[in-house]
């Protein structure tokens, strides 16, 4: 098996962190978009990745995360496939219900990127512990990477989902918080893993990076 690539990014900056109210007068209040520095986030993510050899991008199905991998995919010129096994930990804690998302069928109308060529690794059942999160994010990361053999892949998910399938596909890594719009670089050899860049924001703009509520501390 020749040297590949994995990238893995979280989200940017979410309506509802930079507006609390928006939840109150949400359709779909466990599902925020990006904030208009949240895409200005994803944009500039794009710009970071433009001249890499990405040829799949999964993005968990929630709208913050289709945003975010849609501009990137415009960018490289690539579809979006929705892997739902990425997407947020169903928390009881943040969550008194499943979320309620956007079909497919909408989102593929919405971003003309996202692609129903994908057989999702898995369907999360709420309510979800740490450690049922956990373990989905490593089964689909490495259901993903079997799949792809030797390709450079995006994965774009959420602080939990992206923090542990880091932490599964490079156990021995240093602990560092996953920033709105980092991205986190993976080199693959065989068996040999080396975590290249660690939660990376240098590709965002002073205003960006500084964005709220922007880390996830590593459990």
């Amino acid at each position: 098996m020749s040297m590949r690539t994995i990238w893995i990014a979280r989200h940017g900056n979410r309506e509802d962190f930079v507006d609390p109210g928006w939840v109150e007068r949400a359709e779909r209040p466990y599902d925020p978009g990006l904030s208009a520095d949240g895409l200005e986030q994803a944009r500039q993510l794009a710009g970071r990745l433009a001249g890499e050899n990405i040829s799949r991008i999964y993005s968990s199905p929630y709208l913050r995360t289709v945003e975010t991998a849609h501009a990137v995919a415009e960018g490289l010129d690539l579809p979006v496939y929705l892997e739902p096994g990425f997407g947020e930990w169903l928390n009881p804690i943040y969550f008194s219900a499943a979320p309620q998302l956007l079909s497919v069928g909408t989102l593929r109308r919405r971003f003309p990127r996202v692609s129903d060529e994908h057989e999702a690794v898995e369907h999360p059942v709420y309510p979800e512990s740490e450690h049922e999160v956990a373990a989905r994010s490593a089964r689909v990361s490495d259901q993903l990477l079997e799949r792809t053999g030797d390709e450079d892949i995006l994965l774009v998910g959420h602080g939990a989902t992206v923090t542990f399938s880091i932490r599964h596909l490079v156990p021995e890594a240093e602990p560092f918080s996953v920033r709105l719009c980092s991205i986190t670089r993976i080199v693959v050899n065989g068996r040999y893993r080396k975590l290249a860049l660690r939660g990376d924001v240098s590709h965002l703009s002073r205003s960006e990076a500084s964005a709220r509520w922007s880390l996830h501390p590593w459990p």
